[in-house]
């Protein structure tokens, strides 16, 4: 069977919108969502923003890391022999460098989907990096995906 991931912008736009809306403490670092319009000087490096003016991208844009995901996410096999369909949401830093680090897998359906999806996101090329005031800086990441299968 082959495995089809589906993303509706919408669903990304809603999670994005509310996952603007919360500060939380992930893995004992700040998250931090600065006003746009802000002129604040950026001083601490160990800040990680929910929102800037250049947002991170992927390598080709959002599309391309649809592919990228749908061609080597390894799905368990079992799951596809017993026709299970999954949904999860991927959580992870964008560096200033471009590099991925602080991967969170939430709500997964087992164990070995949580540690394919995390390799596959450590393995991602580096993003274009998030800017905010004209500098480099570290912009969490929140992507939800579905996986439904082919019949």
């Amino acid at each position: 069977m082959k495995i089809r991931i589906k993303y509706m912008s919408k669903i990304l736009g809603i999670l994005f919108v509310m996952g603007l809306l919360t500060i939380q403490l992930v893995n004992g670092q700040n998250i931090v969502k600065e006003s746009i319009t802000s002129d604040s000087v950026l001083s601490d490096t160990s800040k990680v923003y929910l929102a800037v003016e250049q947002m991170p991208e992927y390598p080709g844009g959002f599309v391309e890391m649809m592919k990228y995901i749908s061609q080597n996410l390894k799905y368990p096999a079992i799951d596809i022999e017993d026709g299970i369909e999954s949904h999860f949401i991927v959580n992870f830093v964008v560096n200033e460098d471009g590099t991925i680090s602080d991967i969170d897998v939430t709500k997964p359906i087992n164990r070995k989907l949580k540690e394919n999806c995390t390799e596959l996101i450590k393995a991602m090329p580096k993003w274009t990096q998030g800017k905010q005031n004209g500098q480099k800086v570290k912009v969490r990441y929140t992507l939800p995906i579905n996986i439904h299968l082919k019949k």
